[in-house]
């Protein structure tokens, strides 16, 4: 339907949208916010070191733990032209608030960490569509769209002194290969970097005496082998 009052021809379809929506999650196993007992922990006891089975705490407990929130604003419009041109533009802001994860902990805790909600996550970005759908004739039309978006992801807050979380381990020896630090994006990357050498005249001699040494023993390695032979023969 047309109005009156619109005057642009060439422009078939307008619209704007705006939603705003607010979800929680409690995606989490069962109990985790309690100190629940396993078994299977076994200990010795008394003069005689008797087995014994015991039970002990699984994690330490968390009545705090609450829902993961997650706020969403978006913002959009679509434009058809021409009978034939399609253009879509959706702007997006989502922040998640009470972020749940397990937070490590000392060593001498003894217990594993309970889930705790660690921070908050920022994801804003923009979603654009453009699409083109013509008929030619009776028996031929084309059409193509494609869509491309952007998105910028960001840690705002972590509850804690330090402003991190250590994330994924690899290896035997655990190595730490991503955090979860403020003001970046989640679960990036962490390593260390090199930023170059600069070797010192004494470096170069220390380089210089550990040849000469190498050699030295490589010599002697080869007479022995030598006398070896001629002693052999």
């Amino acid at each position: 339907h047309k109005e009156n009052w619109w005057v642009y021809d060439n422009v078939n379809t307008l619209k704007f949208k705006a939603g705003y929506g607010l979800n929680g999650s409690d995606a989490a196993g069962s109990l985790e916010y309690a100190s629940t007992i396993i078994g299977g922990r076994s200990y010795t006891f008394g003069a005689n070191e008797v087995l014994v089975n015991g039970t002990t705490p699984a994690q330490v407990a968390n009545p705090d733990l609450r829902w993961e929130s997650v706020a969403q604003l978006n913002v959009g419009a679509e434009i058809r032209a021409y009978d034939y041109l399609v253009l879509g533009v959706d702007v997006f802001n989502r922040r998640t608030n009470g972020m749940k994860t397990r937070p490590p902990l000392p060593d001498y805790i003894g217990n594993d960490p309970s889930t705790a909600n660690v921070g908050s996550m920022l994801n804003q970005g923009v979603d654009i569509e453009f699409g083109y759908d013509r008929s030619y004739s009776k028996d031929f039309s084309f059409g193509v769209s494609g869509n491309a978006s952007f998105i910028k992801n960001e840690v705002v807050l972590i509850g804690n002194d330090a402003g991190y979380l250590t994330g994924a381990g690899w290896g035997p020896q655990g190595i730490e290969i991503t955090r979860i630090t403020e003001g970046l994006p989640i679960g990036y990357l962490y390593g260390i970097k090199r930023t170059g050498s600069s070797k010192t005249w004494m470096m170069y001699l220390v380089t210089l005496v550990e040849m000469v040494i190498h050699c030295s023993r490589w010599h002697k390695r080869v007479i022995s082998v030598l006398w070896m032979s001629t002693v052999t023969v």
